[in-house]
């Protein structure tokens, strides 16, 4: 069975959107936790999925990333460069401005969501010089 270009971009498009959904459940399990006003016999729960779910993240990418062809494998492979430069000189800024008390300390769960975006854009970027 032949699928065409666009049913395969759906696909791709469908698998990235359950993806950035999941995750962000999780962060906003992770930041909105005291809010639930849950037993504290659960608590522990809105510790465990999100850590649980960002353990799996590893693996499940290294899988998906071995089953890509050429072309994808280098796309992914120039936004992750583009990424880890970007995010590797803000997260030095920060820590900077954060050890100098000229910015507050802030939830490092919002570094995984930036990092999400800025990864997004670049990937972004990467497929567009090839369209």
């Amino acid at each position: 069975m032949t699928y065409s270009k666009d049913i395969d971009q759906l696909i791709y498009i469908i698998k990235v959107t359950t993806g950035l959904i999941i995750i962000g459940g999780a962060v906003a399990l992770t930041l909105l936790g005291d809010s639930f006003q849950l037993p504290s016999s659960l608590d522990w729960l809105l510790v465990a999925f999100p850590i649980g779910l960002f353990t799996l993240l590893f693996p499940l990418s290294y899988l998906t990333y071995f089953r890509m062809d050429e072309l994808q494998k280098k796309l992914h492979e120039h936004a992750s460069v583009a990424t880890l430069t970007l995010l590797v000189s803000v997260a030095g800024i920060i820590g900077v401005l954060q050890a100098n008390e000229v910015i507050p300390l802030f939830n490092q769960v919002w570094s995984l969501v930036a990092s999400i975006i800025i990864w997004g854009i670049s990937l972004m970027f990467s497929d567009r010089s090839y369209k």
